[in-house]
């Protein structure tokens, strides 16, 4: 298991499920510290940086992962949430479960224990289950949708995607 068997359920999951123009990102030929997947509905984008961790730490104190997030990563981040675009995730596969945090976390995950995994995130849930990830880019994909729109054209963007996404997620 690795980012890269990550990256390659997530983009199949958006693309094929989700209908989602969605793409890979090779940070080290673009810009040091982007997210992995950029994710596109109409105008709007949502970056997405994932990452794989093996196992929680046996000591509920220490840090899942202190070295997670690079500091280019964090200050990609921390740019983007500037500038109020709002559509930055990262998205965390720790032994069999999914963890989805919204990218204002980005500067202090690395510090986050196991308790913060699961008080923080937006959506967790078995990595064994296909829904989990449904679920994920489920969220994703309405965030995308959301941003700069109306009531009435997220609830109509909302409604297109019910025949995929379950109802709890609302």
């Amino acid at each position: 298991m690795n980012e890269s068997y990550i990256r390659k359920k997530f983009l199949e999951v958006a693309r094929k499920e989700f209908n989602l123009f969605a793409f890979p990102i090779e940070s080290g030929l673009v810009q040091e510290g982007i997210p992995d997947v950029c994710l596109i509905r109409g105008k709007e984008t949502s970056w997405i940086e994932l990452k794989y961790v093996s196992d929680f730490p046996r000591r509920q104190t220490t840090p899942v992962n202190s070295h997670l997030l690079r500091e280019s990563q964090q200050e990609w981040f921390k740019k983007y949430n500037e500038e109020e675009a709002g559509g930055g995730f990262i998205l965390v596969r720790v032994m069999n479960a999914y963890f989805l945090f919204r990218s204002y976390w980005a500067a202090t995950l690395n510090d986050f224990v196991e308790e913060d995994y699961y008080v923080r995130c937006f959506v967790c849930g078995s990595a064994k289950n296909p829904e989990t990830l449904r679920r994920v880019v489920g969220y994703i994909a309405n965030r995308v949708i959301a941003i700069g729109k109306n009531e009435e054209q997220v609830t109509e963007a909302k409604e297109s995607f019910n025949s995929k996404i379950p109802e709890d997620m609302f």
